[in-house]
C-alpha cells in the first residue's frame, strides 16, 4: 500500500461488536470469523472496515473488546450481556498501549487483530457483576442482565497474534480489581 505522507499509518479503532451473537460458537473468536451486525454502530464499523481496505492507505485495523475503566462507577440499570455470556473486557491502558504500538510496529501494518484482555479477562457475565457488586457491598442477585433473547455481543477473543505483535496486555482483570479496591478503601479513608 501507499499514502501521502510517507511511513504514514492509520490505526482504525473497530470492534469486536461486528461479530455478532458468537454464543454458539466455539471460543475464542478470531479474526476470520464471520462479521454479522446487531446494530447500526456494528454496521459502521463493518463498512468503515471495507472502505480501509479498499484504500491505498497504510492500515491497521483494531477490533476492541469493551473497555473496562479503573474507577467506580454507577451500574448500568441493565447490564449489556447475560449472566452466563462469557465476557471478555480489556482494560483502559492496554487498550492506549495497543494503539500506541499499532503506529510503531511495521510488522503489525496491513493487519486486523483482536484488541482483548487476554486469558485473565476470560470469565462471565455472572463473574464479572459480582465482583463489581462485592467492591460496593450489593448482592449480584439485584443486577439486571439481558435476556437470553436479546445477548449483547461480547465473547471470548483470540488476541495471540495482537499480543505476540504489541505486547500491550500488561493489566490482569486482578490488577484492575485491585486498583478498584484501593480506591475503595481511599474512598473510606476520606470520609473518616
Amino acid at each position: 500500500m501507499t499514502t501521502g505522507a510517507p511511513g504514514a499509518v492509520m490505526v482504525f479503532s473497530s470492534s469486536v461488536s461486528t461479530y455478532g451473537d458468537t454464543r454458539a460458537d466455539t471460543p475464542p473468536v478470531s479474526v476470520t470469523h464471520s462479521q454479522t451486525a446487531l446494530d447500526i454502530y456494528a454496521e459502521s464499523k463493518i463498512a468503515s472496515e471495507a472502505r480501509i481496505r479498499e484504500s491505498p492507505v497504510d492500515a491497521v485495523i483494531l477490533r476492541i473488546a469493551g473497555v473496562s475503566v479503573p474507577v467506580l462507577q454507577e451500574p448500568p440499570e441493565v447490564w449489556p450481556f447475560t449472566a452466563d455470556q462469557r465476557l471478555e473486557m480489556v482494560h483502559r491502558d492496554d487498550v492506549v498501549t495497543a494503539l500506541f504500538k499499532s503506529l510503531i510496529t511495521p510488522e503489525a501494518r496491513g493487519k486486523t487483530l483482536n484488541i482483548g484482555g487476554g486469558p485473565t479477562w476470560q470469565i462471565h457475565g455472572r463473574q464479572y457483576v459480582a465482583d463489581h457488586f462485592e467492591l460496593i457491598g450489593v448482592p449480584v442477585e439485584m443486577a439486571s442482565f439481558r435476556g437470553e433473547d436479546e445477548p449483547g455481543w461480547v465473547d471470548w477473543y483470540d488476541s495471540t497474534e495482537a499480543q505476540q505483535l504489541l505486547a500491550y496486555q500488561q493489566n490482569s482483570y486482578e490488577d484492575y480489581l485491585n486498583t478498584l479496591r484501593e480506591e475503595v478503601a481511599r474512598m473510606l479513608e476520606d470520609d473518616d
